[in-house]
């Protein structure tokens, strides 16, 4: 079942004649951020807005760090390493007894939760004109931004699977953000860390009252034709490797194959 969505992307990409070779020689073929837990030979693909600053958190609550209030965010304080070349391991032996993990996200939904934690809440990219609607203010944000090369590389709002490395880097499981709860036991189970509490998402630890879900409707609701293609090809590579549904398709928002994997189980 771990290994069920990691056999369809990696399908998925040979179809688009996109596959390419790993090499544990060569740097390029690193994920933007890899993170490591020596101790449990646990190796993290850190892929902004699927829930990895949860995961850090985790990696630290298995040292017993659990005060909520710690800065947990690209902050390791030795409870994890940042992997910044493959120098890291002893030699490709080493590389291979961890276990590498990501996650993956709806692409729409990804888009409105880098939209409502960076630029709502924080103005992050723009100063919005006054006295307007959130929902207004994403048609902006999409508008002037996505479309714009100026947010190109940003790492909450790049293509997954690009920025990911995902047709190259050798993963070992990967994780249905919208479906983690099923996924992070099985996780613990592989990692040996079953008695650590796997910390909750922003809302489950009350820092916030809704989550991104709540809101793709009423967003993309609010955009017309025009911005709703720019969201659909910035991320259209998205779609077609990791094989997520459109807004609109059946089964929105979880994976085209999603039937496959619960018949799996």
């Amino acid at each position: 079942n771990l290994k069920k969505i990691l056999s369809k992307m990696r399908e998925n990409c040979e179809a688009l004649n996109i596959s390419t070779v790993w090499s544990f020689s060569n740097n390029f073929s690193k994920p933007r951020m890899l993170i490591a837990k020596k101790e449990y030979h646990i190796l993290y693909g850190s892929n902004p807005k699927t829930g990895s600053t949860s995961f850090k958190r985790f990696l630290f609550c298995i040292d017993g760090v659990t005060d909520r209030n710690h800065s947990f965010h690209n902050h390791p304080d030795g409870h994890y390493k940042m992997v910044q070349n493959y120098k890291f391991f002893e030699d490709e032996k080493d590389f291979g007894n961890y276990v590498k993990i990501m996650a993956i996200r709806n692409p729409i939904v990804r888009v409105v939760s880098a939209f409502r934690d960076k630029q709502l809440r924080h103005n992050n990219y723009f100063v919005p004109p006054p006295n307007i609607t959130d929902t207004e203010h994403f048609a902006l944000f999409v508008e002037d931004g996505l479309k714009g090369f100026w947010l190109a590389d940003d790492v909450h709002l790049m293509p997954q699977w690009k920025q990911m490395n995902i047709c190259r880097f050798p993963y070992d499981v990967v994780i249905q953000f919208e479906e983690i709860g099923r996924y992070i036991p099985l996780i613990q189970i592989l990692t040996g860390t079953e008695v650590v509490e796997y910390p909750g998402s922003r809302k489950e630890q009350g820092k916030d009252t809704h989550d991104s879900m709540e809101f793709v409707y009423q967003y993309w609701a609010g955009l017309n034709d025009e911005q709703k293609q720019i969201v659909l090809m910035k991320y259209d590579m998205d779609f077609k490797v990791l094989g997520y549904t459109k807004l609109g398709e059946a089964g929105f928002p979880l994976l085209k194959y999603n039937d496959e994997i619960e018949n799996s189980s």
